[in-house]
């Protein structure tokens, strides 16, 4: 009985190594990801970056059967903020603009795009 223990204690350990394995390249593909990300966010204007990140999320929606043009945004305009490397303010300033545009309605955390066309070539 303690060969079969211990060979099964042998096969945990070598699927716990696969999937540290696994999970250490998928950092590092998040991680030179982000980075490129972020060369690229510092030569985009603050709504750009802003139509950027909604273009993104539209397309996350749509891969998993969702509305393009309607959905959530689950995190805060703080967090908007940090992560595109603009104040809060901006962003706040950046949907309004977009809003009066005709471009998007905002309801509380709720996006919806109204002109994807000109959403794009922001």
């Amino acid at each position: 009985m303690g060969a079969f223990q211990r060979l099964g204690l042998q096969e945990g350990v070598k699927g716990v190594k696969r999937v540290a394995l696994h999970w250490r390249r998928i950092l590092n593909i998040a991680i030179a990801r982000g980075s490129g990300a972020s060369m690229m966010l510092s030569s985009m204007s603050a709504e750009q970056r802003v139509a950027a990140l909604l273009l993104d999320r539209s397309d996350r929606w749509q891969a998993r059967g969702y509305s393009i043009s309607a959905f959530a945004l689950t995190v805060t305009r703080g967090e908007i903020g940090t992560h595109l490397g603009l104040k809060t303010e901006t962003v706040n300033r950046v949907l309004q603009g977009m809003h009066k545009r005709g471009i998007i309605e905002v309801y509380a955390s709720e996006i919806h795009i109204l002109d994807l066309p000109s959403l794009i070539l922001l």
